[in-house]
């Protein structure tokens, strides 16, 4: 959010930014995504020259957390991965139901690979299924 403000030059609007120890972000937050149709691998094979494989395997976590959860845009659902040398940490946070507080939960791994993300992502929000 904080970028599309200073983008439209509406920076000086902000009043606080919340880092993810305070409040975990929708998933995918800040990364940047470009889609392509399915028959055009000149472009695909382009675009891979511009991917960061870190921010695919983190949004990858994120995104499996979701979808092990079955969560939609009207569950309230975060999630935030980061990856530093080689070790994921990814936090995941929901409501159950409309009166419980959110339930949170988190785990490491190291991960090089998409398997090994999804696998983390899976297991946080088996945590999560637990709590």
């Amino acid at each position: 959010a904080l970028a599309g403000l200073r983008r439209l030059g509406l920076e000086r609007c902000v009043t606080e930014v919340f880092e993810p120890s305070r409040m975990l972000p929708a998933v995918g937050q800040g990364a940047i995504a470009i889609e392509t149709c399915g028959d055009r691998p000149d472009l695909q094979d382009i675009l891979t020259l511009m991917n960061d494989r870190c921010t695919e395997l983190c949004v990858a976590a994120e995104r499996a957390v979701g979808g092990r959860l079955d969560a939609d845009c009207s569950r309230p659902f975060a999630a935030h991965a980061h990856l530093n040398a080689g070790v994921m940490h990814l936090e995941a946070a929901h409501q159950g139901s409309s009166d419980d507080r959110p339930i949170f939960a988190e785990a490491c791994a190291p991960v090089s690979r998409l398997d090994e993300a999804l696998s983390l992502g899976d297991e946080v929000a088996g945590r999560l299924l637990r709590i």
